[in-house]
């Protein structure tokens, strides 16, 4: 006969080694491992920058794609290009900030610096990872530029746009969706036609700004939270 303590060690050791083979310790269980979060199957944006607005809408269809297909190069493709080696649209990209957001960065930004094209892919790939949520970005006029003339300007060759833009991430709760600040703020936002691709405007002056009453990052900070 098997002592009654020998029988519930041979018991503990067969819930044991069942558990260890349940929790991956031991062999592969794939009932109980926990499955991976499939990608989403989005079709590839396609891209128009025909006009300021369609570039702006651009845009936002890339950051709400967060490179699950082509969004942060149809994201890109949107800010004006050129180089000694490549001159591409005739002009360049560069991003300018809010005092304030300058001011709480002081010691991790030199103001002298440029903001630039070759900067902004960091910002995206942080921007567009930092919640796991869908996002849903929009633009929209603003009426309460700081400069105080708020009307837009357009030529055939360049065109400068006052706008807010909100990111926001889209989170499900049971049948209802919540909305989660992502950034706020505000721009202007100068527009050039591509010299080198026909009927195609791309932004090569943006001005960010805080919104008064915001306490939701712009995404200026979000340039600078990655420095």
């Amino acid at each position: 006969m098997v002592p009654v303590n020998a029988r519930r060690l041979a018991r503990l050791g067969i819930l044991l080694s069942a558990w260890l083979s349940a929790t991956g310790a031991i062999g592969t269980c794939p009932f109980f491992k926990p499955t991976q979060p499939e990608s989403p199957d989005r079709p590839p944006i396609i891209p128009d920058y025909s006009s300021p607005a369609a570039t702006l809408l651009t845009m936002a269809k890339g950051v709400e794609d967060k490179s699950t297909s082509n969004g942060q190069s149809v994201y890109m493709d949107a800010l004006a290009e050129s180089s000694a080696a490549d001159p591409g649209d005739g002009r360049a990209f560069h991003a300018f900030f809010d005092l304030r957001d300058l001011q709480e960065h002081s010691t991790s930004w030199d103001r002298n610096r440029d903001w630039n094209k070759q900067l902004e892919p960091v910002m995206y790939s942080d921007l567009v990872r930092k919640y796991s949520y869908p996002y849903l970005m929009t633009w929209e006029p603003n009426e309460a530029c700081p400069q105080g003339n708020c009307n837009d300007t357009e030529s055939s060759t360049d065109a400068l746009l006052h706008r807010k833009y909100r990111i926001m991430g889209l989170v499900k709760r049971g049948t209802a969706t919540d909305t989660l600040p992502v950034a706020i703020g505000a721009a202007d936002l100068y527009f050039v036609k591509s010299a080198n691709a026909a009927n195609k405007w791309v932004i090569a002056l943006w001005q960010d700004f805080a919104i008064t009453g915001a306490d939701t990052a712009t995404l200026g900070k979000r340039r600078l939270d990655t420095q």
